[in-house]
């Protein structure tokens, strides 16, 4: 089975939050791939600041690993429906306060687990990191689908801002048209 790397690029309206506006929600814990075990009160709650905005607002589809990442719930559905099970998931509001609109169907969402997947040897690093975990800066990321093991969605451990899909839910993803979503194959990603 393939394995690629899942990112949200481009300007569309679907959630990432890049500030941490409570103070239990720790900024570790969201990215870590470990169960949340904190008191979330729901809904989370962000608003959009000024200078969010171009000619309309820049809200990606996904963090790329900023403190609380957010999806919106027509992503969500397709990860479920190709049998995605390790999210925890909370409701969330977006407010964009200068347009005067409230975006209610988004989830926070926490990817519980983490697979050392990457072929060390066939990849190539930046250099920029002192360990072989969680933040390493490949200029070209090599996947050993072997070690991924038939898991359908993990954050990457080598690097947690990585989002590692099967095949199932990238064709999942992709049969549903969802904007702004797209996949990296074994070689073709970098950071």
């Amino acid at each position: 089975m393939a394995y690629y790397v899942m990112v949200g690029e481009g300007s569309y309206p679907v959630a990432a939050i890049e500030e941490i506006r409570r103070e239990h929600l720790k900024r570790k814990s969201w990215l870590d791939g470990t169960y949340l075990d904190l008191d979330i009160p729901e809904p989370i709650i962000y608003e959009l600041e000024e200078d969010e905005y171009d000619e309309v607002p820049n809200i990606r589809p996904l963090s790329k690993g900023l403190p609380i990442p957010f999806m919106h719930n027509t992503l969500y559905e397709a990860l479920r429906a190709a049998g995605v099970d390790n999210l925890q998931v909370f409701d969330a509001v977006i407010i964009d306060k200068k347009r005067g609109i409230e975006y209610r169907d988004y989830k926070a969402f926490n990817i519980v687990g983490t697979v050392a997947a990457a072929d060390l040897g066939g990849s190539t690093m930046m250099g920029t990191s002192e360990s072989d975990l969680i933040d390493v800066d490949f200029d070209r990321l090599v996947l050993d689908e072997k070690k991924c093991a038939g898991f359908l969605l993990f954050r990457l451990a080598e690097n947690i801002t990585a989002i590692i899909v099967s095949e199932a839910v990238k064709n999942e993803v992709e049969r549903r048209g969802i904007k702004g979503i797209f996949f990296y194959a074994s070689g073709e990603w970098s950071g």
